[in-house]
């Protein structure tokens, strides 16, 4: 009831998103929606790809940013943009056969980048010697730079550490390394001035990268 009345009213009330942690477009996305629709409510919550669409599918989550999948026939999606995944290591580690001697630094099972991954290794008839999760990525990124293991992770958040001299990247073929982030809600659910709103603001930020890259 409460969302019929704010049909054609300024977005205002609620809203809780959903995110992966990899996202590196969400504090322009969010900033520009923040600012301009100020009596909104907004909360954010990161998570893997597999639990946010749980959250999502629950009505938990209003909507969330997840990596892209086969998606549940409840869903609709709304491409953000995309990313190219790269294998790191610390400097010694200089070949893709000894890349896969080492342990592999990850978010917990339902991650995206996680999958993609385990595919590279199941086709290479590969066994990975070790896992090992996380929570952060940010300890995800310190833990290769210190020689702990190998990860996999998108190239826009970790090119400084490259450049720094700090890591290095090795690559993988285009249809494990290529891989889109998308916005999802229930395609049932209400669309309030507040949702709509969040999805024009992305499209906007999405033109925004366009053309300033």
């Amino acid at each position: 009831m409460k969302q019929a009345v704010q049909t054609n009213k300024e977005p205002s009330g609620k809203l809780e998103i959903g995110t992966v942690e990899t996202v590196i477009h969400l504090p322009r996305i969010l900033s520009s929606y923040v600012k301009k629709y100020k009596d909104v409510d907004l909360s954010v919550f990161t998570g893997v790809t597999s639990s946010l669409v749980e959250e999502v599918l629950n009505h938990r989550l209003d909507g969330a940013f997840i990596t892209e999948s086969d998606l549940h026939p409840d869903l609709v999606s709304y491409e953000v943009f995309q990313e190219e995944l790269v294998l790191i290591s610390d400097k010694r580690v200089s070949t893709l056969n000894e890349v896969v001697e080492e342990p592999i630094l990850c978010f917990s099972k339902g991650c995206g980048y996680r999958a993609r991954l385990a595919e590279w290794y199941r086709d290479q008839n590969i066994a990975p010697q070790k896992i090992m999760e996380f929570g952060t990525l940010e300890t995800i990124l310190r833990s290769t730079a210190m020689g702990l293991g190998i990860a996999f992770v998108p190239k826009s958040e970790v090119k400084q550490m490259e450049k720094d001299g700090l890591i290095q990247f090795h690559k993988l073929p285009e249809q494990y390394s290529k891989i889109k982030t998308v916005f999802i809600r229930r395609s049932d659910s209400y669309l309030t001035p507040t949702i709509e709103k969040f999805i024009e603001t992305i499209e906007s930020s999405k033109q925004e990268s366009i053309f300033s890259e």
